[in-house]
């Protein structure tokens, strides 16, 4: 047990366990229904519009990249382009906007977590001469590396499970036959079921 707290409290696990007791503590909230799992869909919104507004600046960008004659111009726009390409990588691979984010983020600190723990464990108990510090460094940089990869494989198969489902619209009722449901029916009030013809 000695052996568990120490992995567990030592770099690069430590890292990843607050962020699971976190994780677990708002997961319990979600459960006693004390918390909505999509809390951050303010957030998932706000994101999805910047996301695309900047990729669109990064289309833009290419077209610019596309069009310039001059070396340098050239090389400037792929400079500037390539700052935000990190951004919608990590959106891509977070499935931001697909799967809410808090499920996104529980399931990379679980993985990060678990590596982590792993990676200690097997530092520990095969003695390597290495210094603790570059250990702990490299550690971190794989750690989050294989967290990236196994969330975005675990985060995929939960799509359908978030996908929105919109009703029809107003606009394609027209022209349908229809039968009333309220006393009365204006531009601001009423409702009407479609009639299903056979």
């Amino acid at each position: 047990m000695a052996i568990f707290v120490d992995i567990v409290l030592s770099a690069p696990t430590v890292v990843f366990t607050v962020g699971l007791v976190v994780a677990m503590a708002y997961w319990a909230m979600v459960i006693l229904g004390a918390v909505d799992v999509e809390v951050f869909d303010a957030a998932d919104g706000v994101l999805d519009g910047a996301l695309d507004s900047i990729d669109g600046a990064l289309d833009g960008a290419d077209g610019a990249v596309e069009g310039a004659v001059d070396g340098a111009g050239e090389g400037a726009a792929d400079a500037a382009s390539s700052g935000l390409s990190p951004l919608l990588f990590l959106a891509n691979i977070f499935r931001i906007g697909r799967v809410p984010l808090t499920v996104s983020l529980s399931v990379f600190v679980l993985w990060g977590w678990l590596t982590g723990f792993v990676l200690t464990w097997l530092y520990l108990w095969t003695a390597l001469s290495l210094p603790y510090v570059v250990f702990v460094l490299v550690s971190l940089l794989v750690t989050a590396a294989v967290a990236v990869a196994l969330t975005n494989l675990s985060v995929r198969p939960l799509e359908p499970i978030f996908e929105a489902s919109t009703g029809r619209e107003r606009a394609s009722l027209i022209g349908e036959q229809c039968v009333l449901t309220t006393g009365r029916v204006d531009t601001r009030f009423g409702q009407a079921t479609t009639v299903v013809q056979s």
